[in-house]
């Protein structure tokens, strides 16, 4: 962030460039984590370890006994490789919610500043930037809900093998993903979801945001008060 910074004060598109950035990083922990959340989140209960009924050629996971089973099954029969399946797809749907609501932040926290005459956004009390961040997680949140459910449908399709029969209904990609989803149900479709999915987000960007900014404050009251000391005469 601040090798983007022009004068201490960031523009939207380098607030987009952070927060990308930022995700990017974050997904090489984080997508093997939502990969076995969202399988688990999904199967249906069946014969531990076997397909679902009817389903002999099928891009269905199998059901999991729990966390430790996913990891150790999705290795074994689909790779390392299977484990960040969706990894582009995520990046693309987390990639553009980071930096939506990072940019969103900042301009939400500068409209309230100027709303209650505050100079500084920066000096705000934690109730506006609850606002402000709360409005830019739900912003972010309901922009990018199409991304998050082809990401969805992706991950909770097993990575075939090269050279193995693809089932029918395979998606083949977010591209795919998405015009399989217009076509099911139009822009309702692609839009499902959206209320939980910012009811899901609001929270931890509110707590994010919070947290950041009253820790900073603190931060530079101390380091005035150390300023201040190594001052004085000894």
């Amino acid at each position: 962030k601040s090798y983007l910074t022009d004068d201490s004060e960031m523009d939207f598109l380098g607030h987009l460039a952070a927060g990308m950035g930022a995700e990017a990083a974050a997904c090489i922990i984080f997508v093997p984590v939502d990969v076995i959340k969202e399988r688990l989140q999904v199967q249906r209960k069946v014969g531990l370890g076997e397909p679902l009924p009817g389903d002999r050629v099928s891009s269905t996971p199998p059901s999991y006994r729990g966390s430790l089973d996913a990891i150790r099954t999705i290795s074994r029969t689909e790779g390392l490789l299977g484990l960040y399946k969706g990894y582009y797809a995520t990046l693309a749907s987390f990639g553009p919610f980071s930096a939506l609501y990072f940019a969103f932040y900042e301009q939400a926290r500068r409209l309230v500043a100027a709303f209650a005459q505050e100079k500084d956004p920066k000096k705000l009390p934690p109730t506006l930037t609850l606002a402000s961040s709360a409005f830019a997680g739900a912003a972010a949140s309901v922009i990018t809900c199409p991304l998050d459910l082809a990401k969805l449908r992706l991950q909770t399709q097993i990575r075939l093998k090269p050279g193995a029969k693809i089932p029918e209904g395979h998606l083949h990609g977010l591209r795919d993903a998405m015009s399989r989803l217009w076509r099911e149900a139009g822009l309702r479709g692609l839009f499902r979801g959206a209320g939980a999915r910012a009811a899901f987000h609001v929270p931890s960007t509110c707590i994010t945001f919070t947290a950041f900014e009253e820790c900073r404050k603190v931060m530079q009251k101390v380091e005035g008060m150390l300023s201040h000391s190594a001052l004085q005469p000894i």
